[in-house]
């Protein structure tokens, strides 16, 4: 036990603590990115037993971010050579690797005689798949993702007596659209946002095993590595709801189903997709509704701007009064990044409502760019009686 003596010797963990961790059994979902601090600090915690679920193999351009690996394991399996490393790092932590990608016809017996579930996957059809799985089962389990220079986390399926059940449908009902779903792969990502993602998600995970300090199902949590910020929402039980954790004024209902300000309720957190088609329409039914060009500098030809310019939608740049807008249209080049920056402000702001127009620039027709130029240059004439 030397190797546990400084957490033994916390206030308020102790042995009893350190007990719970070591008869703990956790399934990892994903040894990527996320997936590697996940399991260096729940082994190095001296958490029992860990199982580790990824049917993929380690590439070069793993290596900015899944710190369990380097040059020499480049074509190896994640999940073997995850669990040799830790088991020869910490021998008393029991490792079992699962060479296979977790789907429909193996998730039951994956996930079975396990404590806790920990996504590392950062795949949306897998967080799907898991969280149904999960609720089937009865058993939590926490969520992480990346995309970019942002990245989240919540604990799901966790009730207690003052609450049920809330799970990641309750705050993203359905699905996306494959053409909507995005990966790192596509877009990038910074090598440390990872880290930061799971090593939080391996101390929510800690803070629950241990019992030594209180956890919040639904509590889901956004950080922005560029400004260095943190935000945070609560989801409640009932499809598609969510609360700023910091306006507690608008969560005093009793009923779960409607513990929402208005403005939050009929502002949904996922942002809607707009055709280039229905982009006029939008403009002449909806007052004060404004568009912001995000392509950065070097996507841009020569054209003159049709919208104001947001480049990149950095927020340093951000456009002033954005805080106070209602309604607003985001283009990108290829309609990727504004989804994704349409969900960062409908998850910063509930209030705001935000639509992406699918496929970006590339997708637009010279056609109804002009009919567009005529709207905007004449706003009032072209409002509907």
């Amino acid at each position: 036990m030397d190797r546990f003596a400084k957490q033994i010797s916390l206030p308020g963990f102790g042995p009893e603590s350190q007990k719970r961790l070591q008869a703990a059994r956790v399934a990892v979902i994903g040894a990527g990115g996320l997936g590697c601090p996940i399991l260096q600090y729940l082994a190095a915690a001296g958490v029992g037993y860990l199982r580790i679920v990824d049917g993929d193999h380690i590439h070069e351009s793993n290596l900015n971010r899944q710190t369990l690996y380097g040059q020499a394991d480049v074509g190896r399996y994640k999940a073997q050579t995850a669990a040799e490393k830790l088991q020869w790092q910490y021998p008393d932590v029991q490792t079992e690797a699962c060479n296979h990608f977790l789907e429909a016809g193996n998730a039951n017996e994956l996930l079975h005689r396990i404590d806790l579930v920990i996504d590392g996957s950062d795949s949306i059809p897998t967080r799907y798949m898991l969280n149904d799985t999960c609720a089937a089962l009865g058993l939590p389990w926490i969520m992480g993702a990346v995309h970019g220079f942002e990245g989240m986390l919540a604990l799901w399926n966790y009730p207690d007596e003052a609450q049920p059940a809330v799970d990641y449908r309750d705050l993203y009902p359905e699905m996306p659209g494959m053409e909507q779903a995005v990966d790192c792969e596509g877009t990038g990502v910074l090598g440390v946002l990872p880290g930061i993602i799971g090593l939080a998600q391996a101390s929510d995970a800690i803070r629950l095993l241990s019992a030594c300090a209180p956890v919040q199902q639904g509590l889901v949590r956004s950080y922005d590595w560029r400004s260095d910020r943190w935000f945070q929402w609560q989801v409640y039980p009932g499809r598609g709801k969510a609360c700023l954790a910091s306006d507690n004024k608008a969560c005093l209902a009793s009923d779960t189903k409607t513990r929402l300000a208005p403005s939050i309720v009929s502002h949904p957190l996922d942002p809607r997709v707009l055709d280039w088609q229905e982009l006029p329409e939008r403009l002449r039914e909806t007052p004060g509704l404004s568009c912001f060009d995000i392509r950065e500098w070097t996507e841009r030809s020569d054209e003159t701007p049709l919208f104001p310019s947001w480049p990149g939608g950095d927020p340093a740049l951000a456009p002033e009064g954005l805080e106070t807008q209602q309604d607003l249209v985001l283009i990108c080049k290829s309609g990727k990044r504004s989804l994704e920056l349409a969900r960062h402000l409908a998850q910063k702001h509930p209030g705001m409502q935000t639509w992406s127009v699918a496929g970006g620039w590339d997708a637009s027709e010279q056609a109804l760019l002009d009919e567009l130029c005529r709207i905007v240059s004449n706003p009032s004439k072209n409002k509907r009686a």
